[in-house]
C-alpha cells in the first residue's frame, strides 16, 4: 500500500504547518509536531463508491487540507502543547 506525506499551512488563524499523511485506500492522519490531531478517512472510498487508487490519494488530501482549513474535529493547538501563560 502506497502512501503520501504531504506539509500544510493553514492561511489563517495561527498559521500553523500540518503533517498529512495519506493512503490509497483513503484513509489520511494530520498532525502538528508529532501529535496525531486527526484521523479520517474519505467517505465515498468507505461506502465502496471508489476504487483505492492515486486519484483517491489526491482527494483524500483535499479532504483533509479542508478538514485543517475548518479545523472540523480539532483544535489548532494541540492538548499537549504547554499552556502560554501572560504576567
Amino acid at each position: 500500500m502506497q502512501s503520501r506525506r504531504v506539509l500544510y499551512t493553514r492561511p489563517t488563524g495561527l498559521r500553523l504547518t500540518y503533517q498529512i499523511v495519506a493512503d490509497e485506500r483513503g484513509r489520511y492522519t494530520i498532525a502538528l509536531d508529532a501529535v496525531i490531531l486527526k484521523r479520517g478517512f474519505d467517505p465515498l472510498v468507505e461506502r465502496g463508491l471508489r476504487a483505492p487508487g492515486e486519484s483517491v490519494m489526491r482527494s483524500t488530501i483535499a479532504h483533509a487540507q479542508m478538514a485543517i482549513l475548518y479545523l472540523i474535529g480539532m483544535r489548532e493547538v494541540p492538548d499537549s502543547a504547554p499552556e502560554r501563560r501572560t504576567a
